[in-house]
């Protein structure tokens, strides 16, 4: 639920940060809960947030996700 509401707030600039609060919290609840991830992760690239933090967020989840 929370991960819908935040995805919402996503969609303007003013409300983005009220989203990663958001995120983070849902993530406090259940951290492998992917769709916050993403949403997080969506978050920190449209906000300039170094690749250094895009792969602290991601480094938890490489084993659950794989490609090909």
């Amino acid at each position: 639920m929370l991960q819908l509401y935040a995805s919402v707030l996503m969609k303007d600039p003013v409300t983005v940060c009220k989203a990663k609060s958001i995120l983070e919290k849902a993530l406090a609840q259940d951290e492998m809960y992917l769709p916050a991830v993403y949403l997080l992760a969506e978050i920190y690239e449209q906000v300039s947030y170094s690749v250094q933090s895009l792969l602290s967020l991601l480094v938890p989840y490489r084993n659950i996700v794989q490609c090909g």
